[in-house]
């Protein structure tokens, strides 16, 4: 309903960071053509603007743990399984879930697959970012970078947004 409403009336739609690739380009963006389609609205009168969750790293295996504290945190809400139900990953969720009622956060991040992270994520050293980024080229129109907070210091959470702004706050 809210892709809906957003193609039928708004300039743009924010993604949530936990909705995959895919999942913006078979479901958010059909969503959005077809609201604006059905309203009489020229095509990508709203944007895709996605949160994409970002983390960099000199140590890709950082990167990644990061994020996947961050997914496996997202995933602990069962509204956002349809969304792993595209890619045939509902166990996920319900693992997520579990770690998370035990208060194990480790356990948390174990249960998120590197495959999904991909989807996901901008998760990688800042040499393969730009090419990370480019994965999301004719699905968002502009890409928001979401740092992971969960289970990151603040030293780490500061550094990663040091990165991305060195990395993608100037157009290229």
């Amino acid at each position: 309903g809210m892709i809906a409403t957003a193609g039928a009336v708004a300039d743009g739609l924010v993604g949530h960071p936990i909705a995959t690739r895919r999942w913006h380009s078979e479901v958010t963006l059909p969503g959005l053509r077809k609201a604006e389609e059905s309203t009489g609205r020229a095509t990508g009168s709203c944007i895709l603007a996605p949160y994409i969750l970002t983390s960099i790293h000199e140590s890709r295996e950082e990167a990644v743990r990061d994020a996947k504290s961050q997914i496996g945190f997202y995933l602990t809400t069962e509204l956002y399984h349809t969304i792993l139900d595209l890619h045939d990953q509902r166990a996920v969720g319900a693992a997520c879930r579990e770690a998370f009622r035990k208060m194990d956060f480790v356990a948390l991040a174990d249960a998120v697959p590197d495959d999904l992270v991909d989807e996901i994520a901008i998760a990688c050293t800042p040499d393969e970012a730009h090419d990370r980024l480019a994965q999301w080229d004719g699905i968002a129109d502009e890409a928001l970078f979401y740092p992971p907070s969960v289970g990151v210091g603040q030293r780490r959470l500061e550094a990663n947004l040091q990165t991305i702004l060195e990395l993608f706050g100037n157009p290229r």
